[in-house]
């Protein structure tokens, strides 16, 4: 397994043309480091097999996790194997909810099975995720198996393992429990008997971050989620929200400025941004190839941007992120959406999850209306929302249009020119 999962992080470094640079750069080495202790961490409590009983990927085991209140520390079980947390997984646990909707009055809780996720629902941000999630939930009349849609637990809440060279961000054994008790309602649709639930992971941002809490750190982990998730859950199903790029990067602009930074929530900063972050892009592309310089100009999370006007330039190049997920894993594993197909044709859109995913019964349509509401728009935001500017539109427009002829052509499909929205 572990050389099965090196040999897809040399796929994919090599499908993205960052082995070269990585070699250069000294980050090779990390790299399969990080992908051999990855899985290695994973399996000490994660096992190989799951169980035929249930429709998504659970396993009859011993789970007990206890909360401390007062020492903030988390003590679990699964199986025979027992760990102990620090006050971060404490707060991960209380930010998220768990505490108070899964432990009892003394922060205890426990459970005869364990389970994974078996839909990841990922994209691109501002991209009608949420109402999307909400859709293969309760708009298909679905029970939910997990607590809270966007944990971010594989790309952001990694530990640091200092045992390693270059010790960046993988997940460690002792923050696994806490990620496995987002499931808790699939537990409980168990102990009544029920075992045709969906377990889902929400995580948007899975599809295009890497594992590392700041963007300046070495990418050492460009392909870890790609070789690591399809490997430990090969029955594991993608959807993918994407949204013409040009509208996303604006909508992500405007729904990180709010508040005390209005007054840099203006068509006229967006475009000041936007021009900064194509100079970038464009001297490095002289001396460099894609995938490094979209890296390059995404947003630094130490940086004021990401408080206030995120110009995600970089995550709306879509190609980069599908090219390396689908060089190591099967293209029937994943079904790509466009916002606007969603929001157009909603029962359509319902019929093709319902398929894709493998729900038991028939399809009996859609029922969108339960989802009115399940949305991050920027319509609740401080208003007006103010249009771009046209010269911006139009730059932007051209920039990413080589781009998305190469989405559509890897996906053959030209619903990814968004030629009907520009």
């Amino acid at each position: 397994e572990v050389q099965r999962i090196l040999s897809r992080v040399d796929t994919c470094l090599d499908a993205t043309n960052m082995t070269q640079k990585f070699r250069a750069a000294g980050y090779y080495a990390p790299a399969k480091e990080h992908a051999e202790q990855f899985i290695r961490n994973l399996r000490t409590v994660i096992p190989q097999n799951f169980s035929a009983k249930y429709s998504s990927p659970c396993w009859d085991t011993d789970f007990q996790i206890s909360m401390n209140t007062n020492t903030s520390v988390v003590d679990s079980r699964i199986g025979n194997k027992t760990f102990r947390s620090n006050s971060d997984l404490y707060k991960f646990a209380v930010n998220y909810g768990f505490l108070a909707k899964v432990t009892n009055e003394r922060g205890t809780f426990k459970s005869s099975v364990a389970c994974l996720p078996k839909i990841f629902q990922m994209g691109a941000a501002k991209s009608g995720t949420s109402f999307l999630y909400c859709l293969m939930t309760r708009g298909l009349g679905m029970r939910p198996g997990q607590i809270t849609k966007e944990l971010h637990w594989w790309e952001r809440w990694p530990q640091t393992d200092p045992s390693l060279p270059n010790p960046k961000h993988i997940p460690q054994p002792n923050n696994i429990p806490v990620y496995l008790m987002n499931f808790a309602h699939a537990y409980e649709s168990i102990a009544a008997g029920d075992s045709q639930f969906v377990t889902v992971d929400g995580s948007p941002n899975a599809f295009q971050d890497v594992p590392a809490y700041y963007m300046n750190e070495p990418p050492v982990n460009y392909c870890l989620l790609p070789a690591i998730i399809p490997e430990v859950l090969p029955d594991s199903k993608f959807v993918i929200t994407l949204r013409n790029p040009v509208e996303m990067v604006y909508s992500a602009f405007l729904y990180t400025c709010n508040g005390r930074h209005m007054p840099s929530r203006t068509p006229d900063i967006f475009h000041e941004r936007i021009m900064k972050k194509l100079n970038q892009f464009e001297d490095c592309m002289k001396n460099s190839f894609l995938d490094w310089c979209a890296r390059n100009i995404t947003y630094e999370v130490t940086t004021p941007e990401l408080t206030c006007g995120d110009t995600r330039v970089a995550f709306g190049i879509y190609y980069i992120n599908v090219r390396r997920w689908l060089s190591v894993t099967s293209p029937k594993q994943f079904l790509f959406l466009t916002t606007e197909e969603v929001t157009k044709n909603t029962n359509a859109t319902g019929r093709r999850l319902w398929d894709f995913m493998g729900y038991p019964g028939d399809f009996k349509g859609v029922s969108a209306s339960v989802c009115s509401s399940s949305t991050n728009s920027n319509s609740h935001r401080n208003k007006p929302v103010l249009k771009m500017r046209l010269d911006t539109r139009e730059i932007l427009k051209n920039f990413f249009k080589p781009y998305n002829k190469l989405l559509a052509k890897l996906l053959d499909n030209k619903k990814f020119l968004w030629e009907e929205n520009n």
